[in-house]
């Protein structure tokens, strides 16, 4: 049922390729990259179908990233996720403003608690403390 399946999307997305090759010209088809990577994927499927003497579970999973297609015709999804890049390196920013705060904290507590007595006549010992 699986293969059925395969099969009868890798002949459309083939003949997806193919108006578009025809209708663009073989030039123009060539120009776009999202063009470049249906096309990719369409002759990455064709050898996982005729199973070629090439690495074929490299190719299923090649394979998987059809789903991508999807977002190129969804604008406002990779506007949300360009969105989500730019906001992963403030992100970042962020995280090592944080760090820099603990930090500091940290180094004014061992200031502060760095010289108090630990042992049997200190006031720290095994029971104390976190």
């Amino acid at each position: 049922m699986l293969e059925w399946a395969n099969f009868i999307f890798v002949l459309i997305f083939l003949v997806e390729a193919l108006v578009k090759m025809s209708g663009q010209g073989f030039k123009m088809y060539f120009l776009h990259m999202q063009n470049n990577f249906d096309f990719f994927l369409v002759v990455v499927s064709l050898c996982g179908m005729l199973k070629t003497k090439l690495n074929i579970t490299a190719m299923r999973m090649i394979r998987g990233i059809r789903i991508l297609r999807l977002f190129k015709s969804m604008h406002e999804v990779t506007k949300l996720l360009s969105g989500l890049l730019e906001s992963v390196s403030k992100f970042f920013n962020i995280l090592c403003l944080y760090w820099l705060v603990i930090f500091v904290f940290a180094l004014i507590g061992m200031r502060f608690y760095g010289d108090i007595p630990n042992g049997k006549l200190g006031y720290l010992n095994n029971n104390s403390g976190f």
